[in-house]
């Protein structure tokens, strides 16, 4: 279902392997589910990459679990997110099984449970954000979505490995940029200290290269969205795409992040 015309989040890649997709799903619900009891039901469209660089599975106690991973500072628009990747992929459900909306029989659907992982090394270790935050009015209408800051001791990390040690190298990737060297050493230098400590070693082993190409996107895009606040936005913007294109990120993930043509991205990176 996946289109990998983009590149994935390492988060999601990760997580896409299902040993690591079923651990994380028993931390996050207390449950004792086994591979077979998990159906990756990640959604995919060409349209609207912004909203399907997630994960959601399927249990067979017909749970629907939506996942988001979030660098640095948590979205407050989560649950609006969420709610939107929900219609969709409750149409595809009702579209795949053939179901009538107009018949007068009840249409049973997975139960949502909605769930954000993020990094920051100053914000609480867990939160719960409300769709009806957004409303300006009363509303018996409800979306609840469960955050969890790994880089904080939490339930989580308690009970998977995988996200603990996650956690781990992302910290150390974070720790290795404090001391002013460039995106690329700090990744490899979090890489080192991974293999030699067995932390999510076959992994990194073998997807090195990969990772490097996932991580160094996700935090460029991070600095990017960050600049985009502040005043001075253009020049800000075209120094984010000189650091894109000089990490070996590609012109179309370039363009994904920034939100700018590619034609227009070759002059800036060729300096005209």
């Amino acid at each position: 279902m996946e289109n990998r015309e983009y590149k994935d989040s390492m988060f999601k890649d990760l997580f896409s392997i299902p040993k690591n997709s079923v651990e994380l799903i028993n931390a996050l619900l207390n449950t004792d589910y086994k591979e077979e009891d998990i159906e990756n039901v990640t959604l995919s469209n060409v349209l609207r990459k912004d909203i399907y660089n997630d994960l959601a599975f399927l249990t067979k106690e017909n749970e629907l679990i939506v996942l988001i991973e979030h660098q640095s500072t948590l979205n407050c628009n989560m649950p609006l997110r969420m709610l939107l990747y929900l219609v969709d992929e409750y149409k595809r459900i009702i579209d795949a099984n053939d179901l009538n909306l107009y018949r007068n029989t009840l249409i049973s659907l997975p139960t949502p449970k909605f769930f954000v992982i993020y990094t920051n090394e100053q914000a609480q270790e867990q939160q719960v954000l409300k769709l009806s935050d957004c409303f300006q009015g009363e509303t018996s209408f409800e979306l609840e979505v469960v955050c969890y800051n790994i880089l904080k001791s939490n339930i989580l990390s308690e009970k998977s490995k995988t996200i603990q040690e996650y956690a781990t190298f992302i910290q150390l990737v974070f720790t290795y940029l404090k001391e002013r060297i460039s995106l690329k050493q700090a990744i490899e230098k979090a890489m080192e200290d991974c293999q030699k400590s067995g932390t999510l070693e076959s992994y990194l082993k073998n997807r090195r290269s990969e990772v490097f190409d996932m991580l160094a996107l996700e935090f460029d895009i991070d600095k990017l969205q960050a600049a985009s606040y502040a005043d001075g936005i253009e020049k800000g913007r075209i120094e984010m795409i000189k650091a894109f294109y000089e990490s070996g990120t590609s012109i179309e993930d370039i363009a994904r992040a920034t939100k700018v043509s590619k034609e227009e991205i070759l002059k800036i990176v060729k300096g005209e």
